[in-house]
């Protein structure tokens, strides 16, 4: 792909029937060499067809409709999509991340046949909740998006080789590494870096909303205190790493962000020792991340707890965590509690407690758990609610007993459990839980302002 084929393209999405002739006038080539190019497009599967776009009001269609689908579980996936496929009043079916599983695009006469194909959707196997929005005015309908090639990131450096500051086209995602970055799918790392020999390393995540990186002194703290306790320098210092982190944030096409950032012992033959003079690896990942719904509730599954006694350092190492999660999203649930004999500790990437009688329980800041920064400030928001805190451990009973169970973590902040093992939990303290979500919401939302 080049400038001129990224010409072409733009022409013929503006007009799928220009001819090979009037292309050639409009780009200053030949005749055959914009067909050579075309056909060239349709064999690589860049350009996968032709199509009309109608006016579906002149049809009749008079109504369109978004429609947000949720499923009980994963295991509807196939036959909920096999009905959707053969639906003639839906344009577009999308598969997300968040709340919602899928969104649908209606086109209908009426909004009397809008209701009728609500009712159809509704009555499919697995699906659970919908929520449907009238379209009023359609302000752009771009049937696809091509980018400008030329558009590319400029490598610069800054403060020192891991660091870049120079102009670059707004990004949907972007990975960063010793200095180089582009969008996640382009970037590639050594094979000899001891992440993939060992999970050598360390790392740190949270949110971002409006271009501002929420309780970033906190992350970055932890992230060097990480680092310390296995030994490992960090390539920077706290100060460059916060301005690397909004440095890379401003990249960005949209200010509502998950940021994930590690450091890796570095690039080095495979050896189980720390090897000798290697300097660290410091990667950065961002993506489009939503603002959470502290207000809906999760399905919670419990395991016993396997981790190997060093849960107070973010380290790479999380199979465990991994096939926990896995095991929860089988069941229908959205995290799972660990344990260790009787005792609570933590959820798989997240902290739990409880609410009792007023107090609020969170396991002990041992080596046990790690301390997250969304469980310091629950704890700094229930002594200014005057909730009186205990940082002791509970029991399963406790938990399974509690007036509400709480799950904290940087990207879901704060939401309360329904379920847990298919048993109903909680919802005995409704005003003190509310209290609580406010203000963590608050909070989120004033330090985040535009």
């Amino acid at each position: 792909m080049d400038k001129l084929d990224y010409k072409i393209l733009n022409i013929l999405k503006e007009n799928g029937r220009e001819t090979a002739s009037d292309i050639s006038k409009a780009i200053h080539l030949s005749v055959s060499a914009v067909l050579d190019r075309i056909k060239k497009m349709e064999e690589s599967g860049i350009i996968k067809g032709y199509t009309v776009r109608v006016d579906a009001k002149a049809l009749g269609n008079d109504v369109t409709a978004l429609m947000e689908i949720s499923l009980e579980h994963p295991r509807f996936h196939n036959s909920f999509t096999e009905v959707i496929m053969d639906h003639p009043n839906i344009l577009d079916c999308y598969y997300l991340t968040g709340d919602y599983d899928f969104v649908l695009k209606i086109s209908c006469a009426s909004s009397d046949e809008l209701e009728r194909i609500h009712r159809t959707i509704k009555s499919i196997p697995g699906v659970s909740a919908t929520r449907t929005h009238f379209v009023l005015k359609e302000i752009k309908n771009m049937y696809s998006a091509i980018p400008e090639e030329e558009k590319k990131a400029v490598l610069a450096s800054c403060f020192n080789e891991y660091f870049i500051i120079k102009e670059i086209t707004y990004m949907k995602t972007l990975g960063y590494y010793n200095g180089k970055y582009d969008e996640l799918e382009n970037m590639s790392v050594p094979m000899n870096d001891r992440v993939c020999w060992f999970g050598d390393g360390v790392y740190d995540a949270g949110p971002c909303r409006n271009y501002k990186i929420f309780a970033i002194d906190e992350h970055v703290d932890r992230f060097f205190n990480s680092a310390g306790l296995i030994k490992m320098q960090v390539p920077c210092t706290k100060a460059e790493l916060k301005a690397l982190l909004q440095e890379l944030v401003n990249k960005m096409d949209t200010g509502d962000l998950f940021i994930y950032f590690q450091v890796t012992r570095g690039t080095a033959v495979r050896t189980h020792e720390f090897p000798e003079n290697v300097p660290a690896n410091l990667w950065v990942m961002l993506k489009p991340m939503g603002t959470p719904d502290l207000y809906k509730k999760i399905r919670l599954l419990t395991q016993e707890d396997t981790r190997f006694l060093h849960c107070n350092i973010k380290t790479l190492n999380l199979l465990p965590s991994v096939m926990a999660a896995q095991k929860a999203k089988e069941a229908g649930c959205q995290e799972a509690v660990f344990h260790r004999g009787d005792r609570v500790t933590e959820c798989a990437h997240s902290n739990c407690h409880i609410l009792k009688d007023g107090i609020l329980y969170t396991a002990p800041a041992d080596n046990l758990i790690l301390p997250g920064i969304a469980r310091a400030h629950l704890i700094r928001i229930c002594k200014k609610l005057e909730i009186p805190v205990s940082e002791t451990p509970y029991t399963l009973k406790e938990m399974m007993d509690a007036d509400e169970v709480l799950v904290t973590s940087s990207t879901k902040l704060c939401v309360a459990a329904n379920e847990i093992d298919g048993t109903p939990v909680g919802g005995r303290a409704p005003e003190t839980l509310k209290n609580i979500l406010d203000a963590v919401m608050d909070e989120y939302m004033e330090e985040t302002k535009a």
